[in-house]
């Protein structure tokens, strides 16, 4: 809300599009309920409502989002790491959304292909890279685990991962990769993002350990797979956080060697979520020279 009403006209076209859209679903039927408050929903948090949305609200009422007549699935999401992402990220085919497009979140609003390694750390490693929100703190930040603690954090969340889910999750056996029960990757000897989808997002990353080599794809799985309240976030503000899931999956990992032997990693990326569709605190500085509509077509095609 501190954003201002241009900025809370803007959720709430994408809010009313979104939950429009789960409406129709109605995967919570058995339930009563269209929606829960997770990150499965983009987070609808229950708080007490505001004078500003109920305004906003009011002022865009019946407006929503379209593509070729359709309501879209407006996502959204906290901060950018200065590029957006696709739909293709959820393993959909990115044509099937054709509205959420990988671009810069600048004034540029430029394409670039950052699905290789080089490309992909050399964007987060620039400190002039500009962004709608690049004076966050969630825009750039790292992390340093010590080789038993980022062990030890993979091994604590790889059995959980597997079974929420099975497919995203495969051992290697004899010289291939199957999805089957694991537990432990022992100590980890090596960490490799092995592929990268639009904007340079992890999309599968290769663990090696001294028991097993685990490949694990999706975002979302690689997040919390690498995600533990122990694990301390170093922000760009000079702050830090910690939780069970890391800040996003637009990431490369770093090794750090003591007199040539691996004593640990450096998690290193940049903004906060998903990375599809709008960046919220992007809007945050857009709306000092974009109504909420220009907003919108920014972010959806």
């Amino acid at each position: 809300v501190r954003y201002g009403e241009e900025a809370q006209k803007v959720q709430a076209v994408c809010a009313r599009s979104y939950a429009y859209i789960q409406i129709l679903n109605n995967s919570y039927s058995m339930y009563g309920a269209h929606v829960d408050d997770s990150v499965a929903y983009q987070v609808y948090n229950n708080i007490n409502e505001q004078d500003i949305s109920v305004k906003a609200v009011n002022e865009t009422y019946g407006e929503v989002l379209k593509y070729a007549g359709d309501v879209i699935e407006a996502f959204y999401y906290s901060t950018s790491c200065g590029y957006a992402s696709d739909s293709g990220i959820w393993n959909d085919n990115p044509d099937s959304y054709p509205y959420l497009t990988g671009h810069t979140i600048n004034e540029m609003n430029e394409k670039k292909d950052l699905t290789d390694e080089v490309s992909f750390r050399t964007f987060i490693d620039n400190p002039d890279a500009t962004a709608y929100d690049s004076d966050f703190a969630f825009f750039r930040w790292d992390a340093v685990a010590g080789i038993g603690d980022i062990s030890g954090i993979v091994n604590s969340n790889i059995n959980a991962r597997y079974k929420a889910a099975k497919n995203s999750v495969r051992t290697l056996k004899d010289g291939e990769f199957v999805s089957i029960p694991v537990s432990t990757v022992g100590t980890i000897t090596n960490i490799e993002v092995t592929k990268r989808k639009t904007g340079g997002i992890a999309d599968e990353v290769k663990i090696t350990g001294t028991d097993n080599t685990v490949l694990v794809s999706g975002e979302y799985n690689i997040r919390a797979l690498f995600g533990d309240e122990s694990l301390v976030i170093n922000k760009k503000d000079k702050t830090t956080y910690s939780a069970s899931l890391l800040p996003s999956a637009f990431i490369y990992f770093d090794p750090i060697l003591n007199d040539g032997n691996l004593s640990g990693y450096m998690i290193k990326g940049g903004g906060y979520g998903h990375g599809v569709g709008m960046s919220q605190n992007a809007v945050s500085k857009m709306v000092e020279t974009m109504n909420y509509r220009q907003i919108l077509e920014f972010f959806y095609k």
